[in-house]
């Protein structure tokens, strides 16, 4: 059954875009939710158990307009 739910969580001051991105993607699959929510930088993500990490991170980086990128 797919899953209707998502997880908001923080991350620690220090924590990397890389690191956020590849943590939130681990734990949407280990808690078998259908995204892990969070804020970086003003920018809002919503990651899930299939998102692309490069393509993530790349459209982070190359987007003038980050209000928020979800990545199934």
């Amino acid at each position: 059954m797919k899953s209707n739910m998502t997880i908001n969580v923080e991350f620690l001051a220090g924590t990397t875009i890389e690191q956020a991105v590849e943590e939130a993607k681990l734990k949407a699959e280990k808690f078998d939710v259908a995204y892990i929510c969070f804020n970086f930088n003003g920018t809002s993500f919503s990651i899930g158990r299939n998102a692309d990490i490069c393509e993530v991170l790349e459209e982070w980086r190359g987007s003038d307009n980050k209000y928020g990128i979800c990545a199934a």
